[in-house]
């Protein structure tokens, strides 16, 4: 089971939309020491902290779901914070 599960609506179309999201998570990558591997639109994230992490991109929606590792989980307040904040800044 998931520790973070976000659903975040948007109206850029699932393109626009993955363009957005990979930027968003590139600066998150950045800052966190993550990879990032795109398939479609999907994109899994691995690093330290993280034990299973993926985005889906669609027309309409963006869903996160992620499951920490038994050190991140006492920041899973913040990052699950910084990470709807990203979000929610797309249309």
């Amino acid at each position: 089971m998931s520790d973070i599960t976000i659903a975040q609506k948007h109206s850029l179309g699932a393109t626009k939309a993955r363009e957005e999201t990979d930027r968003a998570l590139a600066r998150m990558a950045e800052k966190m020491g993550l990879v990032i591997s795109w398939d479609g639109n999907q994109a899994r994230l691995e690093g330290t902290g993280i034990k299973n992490a993926r985005v889906e991109v669609t027309d309409d929606l963006i869903t996160v779901d992620i499951t920490l590792g038994l050190f991140a989980k006492p920041m899973k307040g913040m990052i699950e914070g910084k990470i709807r904040e990203k979000f929610s800044k797309l249309g």
